[in-house]
């Protein structure tokens, strides 16, 4: 049996530059990420977690705060508005914890790398978007598995 697609948000209405589009801080984000480990473990349902690597786009002091409204603005367009985002390593890591998925497959990590890879370009560029490096964990870890962008 196929997966049902994930319905994302079309680019138009993912938060623009002026929108408060917030990211849970380093330990917000880690306290939902322990929680959502012992409802998967609990209930058998796994998730998935999105981590992306920006730290090289926000070195430069300069062009931090514009990277990063380009970046939290494409994780607002690439998940679901129930999807959290957050802080896994302040001003490093970014997570994306993907719920409720019925079923986590090949074609579903390639769905969601491939449309955050796609919107990364759209909104940062071809040159700064390769430097977000980007994996993506199934949880909880007995069935853990991670794939990373080529």
């Amino acid at each position: 049996m196929a997966s049902k697609p994930l319905r994302f948000l079309s680019m138009q209405a993912c938060p623009d530059k002026n929108d408060s589009a917030a990211l849970y801080t380093e330990d917000q984000f880690h306290q939902l990420l322990r929680i959502e480990v012992k409802r998967a473990q609990r209930s058998g349902r796994p998730f998935l977690l999105l981590l992306l690597n920006c730290s090289s786009s926000l070195e430069r002091r300069d062009r931090k705060l514009e990277a990063l409204k380009r970046i939290r603005r494409a994780l607002y367009c690439c998940s679901r508005e129930t999807d959290m985002k957050g802080w896994f390593k302040e001003d490093a890591i970014i997570g994306v914890i993907f719920t409720e998925i019925s079923r986590i497959d090949d074609t579903v990590r390639d769905q969601i790398l491939g449309k955050a890879k796609l919107t990364l370009n759209q909104l940062l560029g071809p040159e700064e978007a390769e430097k977000v490096k980007m994996s993506l964990l199934a949880v909880p870890e007995d069935r853990m598995s991670c794939q990373t962008e080529e």
